[in-house]
């Protein structure tokens, strides 16, 4: 018999903020996918944790209250593009994660340079392309195949949440097909 081994994940999500957001291509599909992302987590044991990240709130907006954030979703504020920190790592492999899922904007800043940082760290970096975004969408393109380049899994949202359901009679897949289906 073939057993899977199921990948342990964190969910980070970066920068969905007020005044962000409205110049983002296709920004209501992203937070409408990152819901969806963050929904998950209350079904799928897989992924562990949430981070959603915010940069210079005070310029640039907090976070969307479109985003349904989860009561244990940690929120950052950051002062550089990267969600890469020493806190963040440290709590990756206190919990011997070796997968993030990374969603939000900007694709070719925030997005690239967290890439980047945890492909380093010999992280696997999953990145749902739509669930990123940026105001240009021949830039997000661009970005995401060189990020694929250096690496990083490049998925859709339903595919990823899809991987993390062992089986057929996991009570996720019940939950999955249901809102697959709408």
């Amino acid at each position: 018999m073939l057993y899977t081994i199921m990948r342990k994940y964190f969910l980070l999500i970066s920068d969905l903020q007020t005044k962000i957001l409205p110049n983002i291509k296709n920004s209501q599909s992203i937070i409408n996918n990152t819901n969806l992302l963050l929904e998950s987590t209350k079904y799928l044991p897989n992924i562990h944790k949430s981070y959603c990240a915010q940069i210079l709130p005070e310029k640039l907006g907090f976070i969307t209250p479109k985003l349904k954030l989860n009561k244990d979703t940690i929120i950052l504020t950051k002062n550089r593009y990267s969600l890469y920190s020493p806190e963040i790592l440290t709590d990756i492999k206190n919990n011997n994660i070796n997968n993030i899922i990374l969603t939000g904007v900007e694709t070719p800043w925030c997005i690239a340079q967290t890439t980047i940082d945890f492909l380093n760290v010999n992280i696997n970096v999953h990145i749902p392309v739509d669930a990123v975004g940026c105001q240009d969408e021949k830039e997000n393109e661009i970005t995401l195949n060189r990020l694929q380049s250096f690496g990083a899994h490049i998925c859709t949202t339903k595919g990823i949440i899809a991987e993390c359901i062992p089986d057929v009679e996991d009570p996720s897949a019940k939950w999955f097909v249901t809102k697959y289906n709408k």
